[in-house]
């Protein structure tokens, strides 16, 4: 049983001044803080230099919803509307303030149209009738998050977009995609899905547990190109916490491998999260005790994230929607992490695939040593367990090339739960059996196995 997560433990002080209220005008120049979450060192680069980041097998995933103007006001300005939700035309799902002016049965004027609360949930959002269809593009306005401390003005109506946002129903911007520009993203191989986000992403965590808080839902589409694309993935980049939130629900949901699918997500991702599908992550800097902070947080550790966060007040980088970012990365050699259910999974597909792949050979593998490899493999890993120190037993097992190790050894290790914490795969060059008998055994722990993402998901 894990102890209880307080609020408190994602706060942090920050300087008002580095709060960014426009954006810089040249998108790409935000300044980028890399942080290798396996070794906890930190880069300071600018989101320009992505390009030199990017591995072969990796993939970007972005969400293209487009931010519509939600803020509206009465005509007598004494009451401010935000739309959550378009239930139909002439019925909206809105936040209200103040409250008491918008009690069951009172009415609302904007524009030509008048309105009438015809509900009240438990939440406090008033379900909205309009005699007629509200003119949009002259009283909308973009719900800027309060922290801009101003209006929205006619240039956010272009950089509170982002270049890709292509379909229509989101309250804030994704806002790690704003760093993008045409050129860098044609740059990235990429592919989108499509999350709504909603007014819950303004909303604090009131309660002292964490998992007290009640998450907002939004509503998502993940397309069948986006779902290849991750399953044949050797890292998977989510640009953004709501790429990341779609990810890991329909792995969660629907399980792996990810297929198209549609739906509404809840999801509240925090500290301890096993992650299912995401590798990378690019994000921006979040508000103090926030859901964003906590995704991030559950990614890379909080004690590293916060590390990070009061670095990044030192460096004076700029903070939320419109400030810099950061690119969350495995180390440098390339770590895979996998926790230990999944890990589970990926060393007993491995260990069925080889089987069957050296279906002739079945006894020799079973126990005996020098079994040539299957020519069909053309990559090979070295696995190391998570908590290596001292764990003689881990350290000898995967020390071993796995033509040495028999099927009882195998089965020993997956048997011992309190001794694995986690594993890491590590993508390496394939080693031919005539260059590791011309030049030695070669690396320690190499064995030929399927590429370890894609026989995760099979």
């Amino acid at each position: 049983m894990h102890l209880a997560v307080r609020t408190i433990d994602f706060d942090y002080p920050l300087p008002e001044e580095l709060i960014a209220d426009r954006p810089l005008p040249d998108r790409s120049a935000s300044r980028m803080m890399v942080i290798h979450r396996d070794t906890g060192m930190i880069e300071h680069r600018h989101f320009c230099d992505l390009p030199e980041y990017v591995r072969e097998g990796d993939h970007f995933i972005l969400n293209d919803t487009r931010v519509v103007p939600a803020r509206y006001f009465s005509n007598d300005g004494s009451i401010e509307i935000v739309r959550a939700e378009v239930l139909n035309p002439l019925l909206w799902k809105c936040m209200v303030r103040p409250g008491r002016k918008m009690k069951l049965g009172r009415t609302v004027a904007v524009g030509e149209a008048v309105g009438t609360v015809e509900g009240i949930d438990e939440e406090g959002y008033r379900l909205i009738r309009f005699d007629r269809e509200v003119d949009e593009e002259k009283y909308g306005r973009l719900a800027l998050p309060h922290y801009m401390n101003r209006e929205s003005d006619p240039s956010d109506r272009e950089r509170y977009q982002t270049v890709y946002a292509r379909h229509e129903g989101a309250i804030a911007a994704p806002t790690a995609g704003l760093h993008f520009t045409p050129e860098l993203l044609a740059s990235v191989p990429h592919d989108f899905l499509t999350l709504h986000v909603g007014v819950g992403t303004f909303r604090p965590v009131k309660a002292d547990r964490i998992e007290d808080h009640q998450m907002h839902t939004e509503h998502f589409f993940l397309p069948e190109a986006a779902a290849r694309a991750v399953n044949n993935a050797r890292r998977v980049i989510a640009v953004g916490t709501t790429s990341v939130r779609v990810l890991e629900h329909v792995a969660t949901v629907e399980g792996l491998p990810l297929r198209e699918c549609s739906g509404s997500t809840n999801i509240f991702i925090y500290p301890p999260y096993n992650y299912k599908v995401v590798d990378a992550l690019i994000t921006n800097f979040h508000l103090p005790q926030s859901t964003l902070l906590m995704l991030v947080s559950a990614f890379a550790g909080r004690e590293l994230v916060m590390k990070a966060y009061l670095e990044a007040i030192r460096e004076r980088y700029r903070f939320f929607s419109y400030g810099d970012c950061m690119l969350i990365l495995q180390s440098p050699d390339g770590f895979f992490k996998y926790p230990l259910e999944k890990a589970r999974m990926v060393l007993k597909t491995v260990f069925r695939r080889v089987l069957r792949a050296e279906g002739r050979r079945r006894n020799a593998v079973r126990g005996r040593i020098g079994v040539p490899a299957s020519s069909e493999f053309q990559q090979v890993f070295s696995v190391v367990p998570e908590l290596a120190e001292g764990n003689q037993h881990m350290q000898y097992f995967f020390q071993q090339d796995i033509h040495h190790v028999g099927i009882m050894t195998v089965r020993a290790v997956l048997a011992q739960p309190e001794e694995i914490g986690g594993f890491l795969f590590r993508s390496v060059p394939f080693v031919p059996d005539d260059a590791a008998s011309a030049g030695g055994p070669g690396p320690a722990g190499i064995f030929p196995v399927p590429q370890i993402k894609k026989v995760a998901v099979f």
